[in-house]
């Protein structure tokens, strides 16, 4: 059957209003994606692997704030590859170009929605490491590889409890 998908208002759209979210144990999701979320955590575990949320719900004032502190050169810009831009040597356009790679302008970010989720396995996670969410750990030599491959096979096989990936 089809999920009756929730209508939205302009503020819950933009992550100026949180009444779309339900909260368990800090995290904060959308009414119907924190259950889904939930299951596909439960299902992860059974894989042997512990899913973890790194970022879900973030407010307008929280998007502005990476925003801003990526265009002004005190939070790190990447490219593709992971290395670091240097947001200040380019011009206009193409320093807004760097920025939405990887960041959503404040007000268009789908996490405002309470719907995304960036993920990592815990298990996998090595103590002296720390998280990045960079392409490198979930390639095929990445720490996060394997859970991310079987996030794949569960997509693909239509059993993600409704969650794709965006890109």
């Amino acid at each position: 059957g089809s999920r009756k998908v929730p209508i939205l208002t302009t503020a819950q759209l933009t992550g100026q209003s949180e009444s779309h979210l339900l909260e368990t144990n800090g995290l904060r999701l959308q009414v119907d994606a924190l259950p889904a979320f939930l299951e596909l955590s439960r299902r992860a575990k059974l894989a042997g692997f512990d899913l973890r949320v790194a970022s879900g719900f973030r407010s307008f004032d929280r998007q502005l704030k990476i925003w801003n502190e990526k265009l002004s050169g005190q939070r790190k810009v990447l490219d593709d590859l992971g290395n670091i831009v240097d947001v200040a040597s380019l011009e206009g356009f193409d320093q807004l170009l760097a920025v939405l790679r990887f960041s959503a302008m404040p007000g268009a970010s789908s996490h405002h929605w309470g719907t995304d989720v960036d993920v990592y396995d815990a298990r996998a996670m090595p103590d002296s490491s720390r998280l990045q969410l960079i392409a490198a750990e979930v390639d095929a030599k990445g720490v996060f590889a394997a859970m991310h491959n079987w996030l794949d096979e569960q997509i693909a096989a239509g059993e993600s409890c409704g969650f794709i990936r965006p890109y």
